[in-house]
């Protein structure tokens, strides 16, 4: 596994676990964050188009914060333990009637939210700009060429728009599906979204392993492939 998979993976496990934390505890302010929630789902009206770019324009701006080098993974982590507070505010209020607890009902939420195609791919966008944050932020303390980071950055900051994008359009065909009464239409998008995301591993790591290589300081690690001399 290529150094940014690494960081990219050890980030999406963080913010799972700070997501389904901060879902599981009260929220800190309740009823803001539950107007928050309503604005939200209010938005939506189950087309596909229209939920489509409402979520891609909203979540855009997280990605893009999550890139920033080095400042960007905190960036990330406020984000999500924010939209984990979102959950548990919802949780109280959808939840809290009922025998079980509001904590155990956000949590399980969360669990549910993250276990959902669009879920993974949106978290996992937010994981690739956070470590190419971090990555770059390296690469600038080493005193790599200044042409080679931007490079870098840019790549993999595409990459992760992109990325986001397959996530807002699994998520407004997973609101249609659910509005139309089909929730399990929801997890057979699973079909669709596993092997895409075992095609970005390949793709990110090409890209990374190209780019080092293109790179002074990476080249004796990741060689460029010798050219047959006629």
């Amino acid at each position: 596994m290529n150094p940014l998979a690494k960081l990219t993976l050890v980030l999406f496990i963080i913010e799972v676990i700070i997501f389904v934390a901060s879902a599981s505890v009260p929220a800190y302010d309740e009823q803001t964050l539950l107007s928050t929630f309503y604005n939200l789902t209010e938005a939506v009206d189950g087309s596909v188009i229209n939920d489509f770019v409402l979520i891609y324009s909203n979540n855009v701006v997280v990605t893009l914060g999550s890139s920033l080098p080095l400042v960007g993974v905190l960036i990330m982590l406020f984000v999500v333990f924010n939209t984990g507070q979102v959950v548990s505010a919802a949780a109280a209020a959808l939840f809290g009637t009922s025998s079980v607890p509001s904590s155990v009902a956000g949590g399980l939420v969360a669990i549910l939210l993250v276990l959902m195609p669009h879920g993974t791919v949106e978290f996992l966008s937010y994981a690739i700009a956070s470590a190419t944050s971090l990555r770059t932020g390296l690469f600038v303390l080493k005193r790599y060429p200044s042409s080679f980071i931007a490079r870098y950055f840019v790549t993999f900051l595409l990459l992760s728009l992109f990325n986001l994008a397959v996530a807002a359009l699994l998520e407004s065909v997973e609101i249609a599906s659910s509005l139309g009464g089909t929730v399990v239409g929801v997890f057979s998008l699973w079909v669709f979204a596993l092997p895409y995301l075992i095609g970005l591993y390949y793709l990110q790591r090409k890209l990374e392993i190209r780019l080092l290589a293109s790179s002074k300081e990476g080249s004796d690690r990741y060689p460029q492939p010798s050219v047959p001399q006629p």
